[in-house]
Parts: structure tokens; sequence; C-alpha cells
């Protein structure tokens, strides 16, 4: 009875440090997913089974198709060209990067806003030379990347619970 007190103990912190790690750009939701499966192996697929296991991995596959195309989509809704958006995309990357060597938890996410911003907005000015538009084009890109955290940590959130949720029924 206490190594299965444990072992959910150390589940439910698991999936936390999920949920903690995906507005970082981590992979926290495969964390997640790889929680099930491990509760899977440990119970004999006794709460659920791979068709559950299945559910997981198309919604965290949803959320890296979310996250990916979040930014761009900001900031294409806010005329940025296409250059722009691909802008918006390299620079979350690398200012994820940067973010992290700076100070890693703060610095990661900021660091990720900033770099969706600065990619469309450098980009866009570069190109245009029109600070108005450069900055349009800088808000999408941020707002996307907004959105696509939200979105990601909202699926992180309701496939953590779907877990919890078939191993207390």
């Amino acid at each position: 009875m206490a190594l299965s007190i444990i072992g959910y103990i150390l589940l439910c912190l698991f999936m936390l440090g999920g949920l903690l790690l995906t507005p970082l750009g981590l992979p926290g939701n495969w964390i997640i997913v790889g929680c099930g499966v491990a509760h899977g192996f440990v119970t004999g697929w006794s709460k659920f089974g791979w068709p559950f296991v299945a559910l997981l991995v198309a919604a965290a596959l949803a959320g890296e198709v979310i996250e990916a195309l979040s930014a761009a989509i900001g900031a294409r809704k806010y005329g940025a060209s296409t250059g722009a958006t691909v802008a918006a995309i390299v620079g979350s990357i690398v200012g994820l990067s940067f973010g992290s060597g700076i100070m890693p938890i703060v610095g990661t996410i900021v660091g990720g806003f900033a770099g969706a911003f600065l990619g469309a907005f450098l980009y866009e000015y570069s190109r245009l030379k029109d600070r108005r538009q450069a900055l349009r084009a800088g808000l999408g890109a941020f707002l996307g990347r907004t959105a696509a955290i939200i979105a990601k940590e909202s699926i992180g959130i309701i496939m953590t619970g779907a877990i919890v949720y078939q191993i207390m029924t």
C-alpha cells in the first residue's frame, strides 16, 4: 500500500512538472503522455488501455501543431508578410534559447514572447521601413505566441485531469 501511494505521488509530481515545463517551450505535454504510459505498464493497464493513450498522444500532437502555427497565424492576422511570419517563428525559438541562458525560467518565457515580437518586427521594418506596420506584425506574433502557450497549457491540464479521472474511477 505504501509503495502504491508513493507511486501515485510521483506520478502527480511528474505530471505537475510537465505542466510547469510547457510554458517554457519544453515538452511538458509529452511528459504527461509518458506518465500515462508508465502508469499503464505498472498497473497492467487496469485503469485504461492503449486507446486512451492514443487520445493523449493526439492531444499532445494537437498542442504541438497549435504552438508551431500560433505565432505565425497571429502575425499574419495583423498584416505580416510571409517572411515576417517565418521570422516570428525563428525569433521565438532564438528568444527561448537566449532567454534560457540569461535567466532559466522567467527568461525562457520572456525570451519566447520577445523573440516572436522582434522577429516579426525587425523583418517587417527592414523590408518596409514602416514602423507602424512592423509594430502591428510584432504585436500579432506576440499575441499568437500568447495564444499558443494558453492553448498548449490548457491541453496539458485536460490531459492531466483525464489521467487522474481514469485512475480515480
